[in-house]
């Protein structure tokens, strides 16, 4: 294989990353792309959908769910801030080059509503725990049991 490199220089820079998000067999290309695009921004940069979509071929879902992948991933994280009165407030971005920079012993991952999968690092509450989204241990629907079916009336069967 031959490479053929660009020049670089002070309007052409290389962007410096770590070569496991590129060899990371568990994210797609897509999220692959995405985090790189994020990880050559400077640290001050607003991350915004729509000047994502207009650096690529990608749709706004597309887009999205290359976002979702990374945040499961562990390499980006949003949390949707609220002001003095409770309204929806900005939103912090983070964008994590290696994915066990951000968890730490003393917290844990909370939902927000931004997104179903997006999560807010907040301390443990164990007095009066959140139960927005208890969980329902996958209920079982009431169904025969078809192994040994009921033959009382024989006239229905046949």
């Amino acid at each position: 294989m031959t490479i053929f490199r660009a020049n670089h220089d002070k309007q052409n820079p290389y962007v410096t990353l770590d070569k496991k998000i590129i060899n990371n067999p568990n994210l797609s290309f897509k999220a692959k792309g995405i985090l790189t695009y994020l990880l050559s921004k400077p640290p001050e940069w607003q991350v915004r959908i729509s000047d994502i979509q207009k650096h690529s071929t990608d749709g706004r879902e597309s887009i999205m769910s290359g976002l979702r992948e990374l945040e499961n991933a562990g390499y980006f994280s949003r949390v949707q801030k609220r002001d003095q009165f409770g309204r929806f407030d900005k939103s912090k971005t983070n964008i994590y080059e290696d994915p066990g920079l951000q968890v730490t012993s003393d917290f844990q991952y909370k939902d927000t509503h931004q997104f179903s999968s997006h999560r807010e690092l907040v301390s443990p509450e164990t007095e009066n725990p959140i139960t927005d989204f208890p969980s329902s241990d996958s209920p079982k629907p009431d169904s025969p049991n078809s192994d040994s079916p009921f033959t009382e009336n024989q006239s229905c069967i046949k």
